[in-house]
């Protein structure tokens, strides 16, 4: 069984595995805009790469946080945000408000090998963390 991009359908749940198996061999015809396990199942592996990740954590709004007074607000409501990135050894990405992914890109590399390192670091842990491939 695979996915649409062609990646084999591998679980470490037997049983999404099978109900996901068993929902195909009910199929006459495979409608992949229809929700089920196997669409669900799929979008994640299909789209869940660290590029698409690197992406989303970039476009976060947690992540580039209202410049000022607002600012002050939203880092108090982050507390549990800020003791576990610090449990862990990470920074706080604080990524500039630009819906560009490529400004943004070309922001985080002008602002020196340091930021850059520790933006890096943050998304590969992460990436790691939840298993998102290449």
């Amino acid at each position: 069984m695979l996915t649409p991009e062609g990646n084999i359908i591998k679980h470490h749940n037997k049983r999404l595995v099978e109900h996901i198996l068993f929902e195909l061999e009910c199929e006459i015809e495979l409608d992949i805009d229809q929700l089920s396990n196997y669409t669900l199942y799929a979008a994640l592996v299909d789209l869940l790469t660290e590029k698409a990740y690197r992406i989303g954590v970039i476009n976060d709004p947690v992540h580039n946080a209202f410049g000022g007074l607002e600012n002050i607000q939203q880092f108090q409501k982050w507390g549990d945000l800020f003791s576990d990135l610090e449990l862990l050894g990470l920074d706080y990405p604080d990524i500039i408000q630009i819906t560009d992914i490529e400004e943004v890109e070309n922001w985080i590399k002008e602002n020196g090998e340091v930021y850059e390192n520790s933006i890096n670091r943050f998304i590969n842990h992460y990436c790691t963390d939840l298993n998102v491939r290449n």
